[in-house]
């Protein structure tokens, strides 16, 4: 399932394999290592120096959780760490100005035994194309820091090709910006996120373990969620999701099996090079 990539690979293969459903790891890529070395020096200087993965043992949890919504807004703000990602993408093999980006995020996810209701915490089993509907969108994840076997993110292949029954029919995402305007910002919105499932996936779990300085690549149809945090430790991982316009103008694209939402979410995405905005006139 797990596809190890050490040398760059053109656009097109990326996303001939993405799109039949391959989960690609990329394991050189010393712009990753840059990135994940910046989000640790912001997650320390935010928690003041305390060790991050046993930081939530430290004081109270509001302060914890205060703390550690500082990081993920400053973490996603940081020039850096864009930069650092771009150069990463590059030396992939894909090019900035074909390439738009949605933000980072910046998942903590603490101990089952802890709350877990901080923005960007444990996340639920999804299909991104549920909610962006768009069937080009590659999704990127990576540890910040390292997490033990099976503790990360999960797969559900067999549900690349076979439907679930979800909440994509009625989830809208302007009643998600609503709700996270109204509620204080360290907390989950009232309204979820994403769709998420109405029924309990089938087949097997694929729980794959991967370094900080390495990346995960899959398509934004599969079938997958965060894995309980059942160790004594917070886990701190990234993630983000890209569009190309080579991608687009091929025609070849992920399957839609169960979606019954016809919105498509391209605002989100920004161009690396200059910024510019996904629009329909891409897909025209």
């Amino acid at each position: 399932m797990l596809q190890e990539i050490k040398q760059p690979i053109s656009q097109a293969e990326l996303r001939t394999r993405v799109f039949r459903g391959e989960i690609l790891h990329f394991t050189q890529i010393p712009a990753i290592n840059e990135f994940c070395a910046i989000a640790r020096q912001i997650c320390k200087l935010t928690l003041e120096n305390t060790d991050p993965v046993n930081s939530h043992r430290a004081g109270s949890y509001d302060h914890w959780l205060k703390a550690i919504y500082q990081y993920q807004l400053a973490a996603q703000k940081e020039a850096q760490c864009k930069k650092a990602f771009s150069e990463a993408l590059q030396n992939i093999g894909l090019k900035l100005d074909e390439t738009f980006c949605d933000r980072f995020v910046f998942r903590v996810v603490p101990p089952q035994t802890e709350k877990s209701e901080g923005a960007n915490s444990w996340l639920e089993t999804h299909r991104d194309t549920w909610g962006a509907g768009v069937y080009q969108q590659i999704n990127w994840w990576g540890p910040v820091y390292s997490y033990s076997a099976g503790n990360g993110i999960e797969f559900y292949p067999d549900h690349f090709k076979q439907p679930i029954a979800n909440t994509s029919a009625e989830w809208r995402y302007e009643q998600f910006a609503s709700a996270r305007q109204v509620q204080s910002a360290e907390l989950k919105p009232k309204f979820k996120p994403i769709p998420s499932v109405l029924e309990k996936p089938k087949g097997p779990i694929f729980k794959p373990t991967i370094k900080p300085g390495e990346l995960l690549c899959f398509s934004a149809a599969h079938l997958h969620g965060s894995s309980t945090n059942v160790t004594n430790l917070t886990r701190f991982s990234y993630e983000t999701r890209t569009v190309n316009c080579q991608d687009i103008q091929s025609g070849e694209k992920a399957p839609n099996v169960d979606n019954s939402s016809n919105a498509q979410l391209l605002k989100l995405f920004k161009n690396l090079s200059d910024n510019s905005p996904l629009t329909k006139t891409h897909f025209d």
